[in-house]
């Protein structure tokens, strides 16, 4: 998950990041997350991940992700439900808990988006940002309308 999760290895592509000569970089970025909360419901896992964000002072960032793993423990389904603005830790913790508890049951969570709240819950997905399931990633539709002129 840390290969999707994270910004590309130096050198990398998205057909790229799997090789091994890049495990160096994903290795580093796995050892500065931790996972904060999980839910299991059937055979989808509900994560809120932090992972030290770069800043100047101490900060780090959430991420909240929804996965599902086959029966081989390989990854079938990836999706990241939102991404929190950076803050300090224990307010990572404070904030984090109360929009997963939130996710885990199911409800609506765009009074979090920053076009309501600003830089204090949800970075993104906003009217500029949304995840790609199919992709893995996420997509910036200003980016994506530039390229198809």
């Amino acid at each position: 998950m840390v290969r999707y999760a994270n910004k590309l290895a130096p050198e990398a592509s998205h057909k790229t990041k799997f090789n091994s000569e890049f495990n160096w970089y994903y290795d580093r970025a796995f050892n500065e997350s931790k996972i904060l909360f999980c839910f299991k419901e059937n055979d989808t896992c509900q994560l809120l991940v932090a992972r030290k964000a770069r800043s100047v002072t101490p900060m780090e960032e959430g991420i909240a992700i929804k996965v599902k793993l086959n029966q081989q423990d390989s990854l079938v389904y990836y999706e990241e439900v939102f991404r929190m603005w950076k803050m300090p830790a224990d307010s990572l913790i404070s904030r984090g808990k109360y929009l997963f508890d939130r996710l885990v049951n199911k409800e609506d969570l765009t009074i979090y988006y920053s076009k309501f709240q600003k830089d204090r819950f949800i970075e993104f997905p906003d009217q500029r940002f949304s995840f790609d399931v199919s992709k893995r990633r996420w997509r910036d539709s200003e980016l994506d309308t530039l390229r198809l002129k």
